[in-house]
């Protein structure tokens, strides 16, 4: 059980090694665990113990979501995008 999730209504979930992301039905993508290489996608490369909103996708819906080692990936029907974060030294 995630409590700081508690009330939200979740309709993706995506693990990576050390990281998790998931996206609600209300356009709201969260992601939490180990931040070193920016996957978590907050700007930055801090690690956080709970889940955090990713403030640039608030209210893009997702369709799906993936996490890699190091890297986070996300699709959206609705705008008819792709969105990538994380680890990019090979791609």
């Amino acid at each position: 059980r995630v409590t700081a999730l508690q009330g939200v209504r979740i309709n993706l979930v995506a693990c990576g090694s050390a990281h998790t992301a998931v996206a609600s039905d209300n356009g709201q993508t969260f992601t939490w665990g180990w931040g070193v290489n920016g996957q978590l996608g907050h700007g930055d490369d801090q690690s956080l113990n709970v889940p955090t909103v990713v403030k640039r996708l608030q209210n893009v819906y997702a369709s799906h979501i993936s996490c890699g080692l190091a890297h986070t990936v996300m699709s959206s029907a609705v705008e008819k995008a792709v969105y990538s974060w994380g680890w990019d030294e090979y791609g």
